[in-house]
């Protein structure tokens, strides 16, 4: 401290603030000092839960998780639409996909299609005989 000014300034600073320090007199605590603070405890433990969501949002601690709810929101919506529960992809390119058909309604084509064939098997066979005849 001897060789250093600024380190010197610095000592006789951290003097005279102890120095201050001892010093000084706290004030005295009250009798009621303990009571009082007990009752202020009560009061804020009882007081209805909007009005303690209202100063637990006063204290700022919500200006940090609220961005960070918001992103996981974010990124919870774009994954619900990228990943939509119950959506078929087509089975080609140029297909698409039938909604709203019932297992009777499909049977009911099927049965169709097997009639419209066995009548061109008739069909067929009728042109087939109808020519070895002439």
């Amino acid at each position: 401290m001897e060789g250093c000014p600024a380190c010197a300034v610095f000592c006789e600073e951290q003097t005279a603030m102890w120095g201050a320090l001892d010093t000084w007199a706290p004030k005295s605590v009250s009798m009621g000092f303990n009571r009082a603070l007990w009752q202020k405890i009560a009061a804020a433990d009882s007081a209805p839960w909007y009005r303690r969501l209202a100063d637990s949002l006063r204290s700022g601690a919500w200006k940090v998780t609220f961005p960070l709810a918001a992103a996981a929101l974010l990124m919870a919506a774009g994954f619900m639409f990228d990943h939509q529960t119950g959506r078929v992809p087509p089975a080609g390119p140029g297909a698409t996909v039938a909604s709203g058909v019932s297992v009777s309604d499909a049977e009911q084509v099927e049965k169709t299609l097997d009639d419209i064939q066995l009548l061109r098997q008739f069909d067929a066979e009728s042109v087939t005989t109808a020519s070895s005849v002439m």
